[in-house]
């Protein structure tokens, strides 16, 4: 029998139809995905299909990279459990932040906000141990570590430019903790950056943030060190001016489907920052916890280095890989 090979054009003509079907079937799709001269529905599937062989490639040759890491996630976690047991979602993520910041996840024992020299797309959370990396490698990792906690939750695209944020208050120590490892060059390589969207326009998302399911949905964001309660009903800040919710679906972590149903779920809602005593009160606590026990820390870093060091050195080849 002969065979039937579908070329290119095939695929895209059937990738198309696909697109004009999902379009009637769910008619909040231009709403998610289309963002003027920036994007379309139909290019994110296209993306959408790169991430998904991306992950399937991973899963056939990344296990030793994957243990590694898993490894130092496990480290992390239980060094967490050893200075705050039985930890909140506010411990851990104080924690994690004080961590990173002191550059405890790193091989060079220093943490920079900056764009990191290598990185993988859909594991993000590896460049942490190269001692630089922004809003996406920080949320990457950490809610790769919250799964140790039974905390399930999703890395997200948002809008923190085009829509005022709410303010929010945070202590003197782990603000200085952000100053201290924040370089110069972060804002000009930012805005480097944004010359390659039309017109400076940053709907399509520059920032990066963790959306954890629930009966109340939360928002993480470990750059700034700050949670918010995605509540019912409208105040000064709706929920999608920040959320960009085609982001789970073009990288792979939502179907379309349960894209959709995040939508509907969501779109009533409004950012309510938790900001309170008790939230200054937990930095504190985390903060002089992390402070009291160094020797702790210091032994932590010596057992997750040899991880940390294999990591950096898988990461370091990917810059030797011609593009």
């Amino acid at each position: 029998m002969e065979k039937i090979t579908i070329n290119d054009r095939t695929r895209i003509f059937l990738l198309r139809s696909k697109a004009k079907l999902e379009r009637l079937r769910y008619p909040e799709i231009p709403i998610i995905f289309d963002i003027k001269d920036l994007q379309t529905f139909e290019e994110c599937k296209a993306v959408r299909a790169s991430f998904l062989n991306q992950y399937q490639r991973y899963g056939m040759y990344g296990s030793y990279v994957e243990g590694a890491y898993q490894d130092l996630l496990y480290k992390v976690a239980g060094l967490i459990e050893e200075l705050r047991p039985n930890p909140t979602l506010q411990d851990i993520l104080y924690i994690y932040v004080y961590l990173v910041r002191k550059g405890y996840l790193s091989v060079t024992g220093e943490f920079h906000f900056m764009y990191p020299e290598c990185e993988l797309s859909i594991r993000q959370g590896l460049s942490m141990v190269t001692g630089m990396s922004v809003c996406r490698n920080l949320s990457a990792m950490l809610s790769d570590l919250l799964y140790y906690f039974n905390i399930a939750s999703i890395p997200i695209m948002t809008d923190r430019l085009t829509h005022e944020s709410p303010e929010y208050t945070i202590t003197k120590d782990y603000y200085q903790l952000l100053e201290d490892s924040n370089k110069d060059e972060f804002s000009a390589a930012f805005d480097e950056k944004a010359k390659t969207l039309i017109d400076n326009r940053f709907e399509v998302g520059n920032h990066s943030e963790l959306l954890i399911p629930g009966e109340t949905y939360t928002l993480v964001d470990p750059t700034i060190v700050t949670i918010s309660n995605l509540v019912r009903g409208k105040n000064e800040f709706p929920t999608l001016d920040y959320l960009r919710l085609w982001f789970v679906y073009g990288v792979g972590f939502c179907d379309l489907k349960s894209t959709i149903n995040l939508y509907r779920t969501l779109k009533d809602t409004s950012l309510e920052i938790i900001d309170s005593k008790t939230v200054i009160d937990a930095e504190h606590a985390c903060f002089k916890a992390c402070e009291d026990n160094h020797p702790k820390i210091k032994t932590f870093y010596k057992k997750a280095l040899s991880s940390m060091q294999y990591l950096n050195d898988e990461l370091q080849c990917l810059k030797e890989v011609p593009k």
